[in-house]
């Protein structure tokens, strides 16, 4: 469970709620739409050494976004990044006034 919570913390301070659901509901949500379907279970004829292999895809694909993190990234990146949201801010400070004159 604290697992699915990191896209949500790790996502912007407006739309945290919208992560969190999604890590919390996406998956249930998959889980009983593959039981809601009709017949013999797909579950049931899909060898274990291809779901092994299908979960250790999905387990290191998890990994993106705890390296998108702040706390992991290099010095140079978070530099970069705080640059290109100054930049940001001033161009948004600068439409502002344009558009009050």
């Amino acid at each position: 469970m604290v697992f699915l919570a990191v896209p949500g913390d790790l996502s912007v301070f407006g739309s945290r709620e919208k992560f969190y659901g999604l890590g919390y509901i996406l998956p249930i949500a998959i889980l009983f739409g593959l039981s809601a379907i009709p017949g013999d279970s797909i579950l049931v004829d899909f060898p274990a050494s291809s779901f092994s292999q299908v979960l250790s895809l999905i387990l290191f694909l998890s990994i993106i976004p705890v390296l998108r993190a702040k706390e992991t990234l290099h010095e140079s990146k978070i530099q970069e990044r705080k640059m290109k949201e100054y930049i940001k801010r001033v161009g948004e400070l600068i439409h502002e006034s344009e558009e009050d004159i």
